[in-house]
């Protein structure tokens, strides 16, 4: 399933997909980056899939660049495990958000590019 990312603003983007073309997910990682006052870093969320599938059909990793303030998603099956050396587990309250994500992993002092499927986190 294919992701179209648009790039709305600093830190917020629209997710479209091919296959649900009526469906769009805006994410924005401000609330993040004021709360914990970030500068660099990657956060990585579990993200949101369309509404309009009951399946995990759609869901993938996403990551964004707190510094390049850039979002790059990766289709779960493409990246099955990862290995770490440092993180930070953050979460927001949902009753203090209006958007998503509410719980990310942050990579503090890390840069995310990527390269053909796969999506380096160094």
């Amino acid at each position: 399933m294919n992701v179209t990312i648009e790039k709305i603003s600093k830190g917020k983007f629209l997710l479209t997909w091919e296959d649900f073309p009526e469906e769009e997910l805006n994410l924005d990682f401000n609330p993040f980056v004021k709360q914990y006052s970030l500068n660099s870093g990657v956060i990585l969320h579990w993200q949101a899939r369309p509404k309009s599938t009951k399946t995990k059909q759609g869901r993938c990793w996403g990551f964004y660049d707190v510094a390049k303030d850039v979002y790059f998603a990766g289709v779960a099956s493409e990246i099955p495990q990862f290995k770490v050396n440092r993180c930070q587990l953050l979460d927001i309250p949902e009753h203090k958000l209006s958007s998503v994500p509410s719980a990310v992993v942050l990579f503090p002092s890390m840069t995310a590019h990527q390269s053909e499927n796969l999506i380096f986190i160094e």
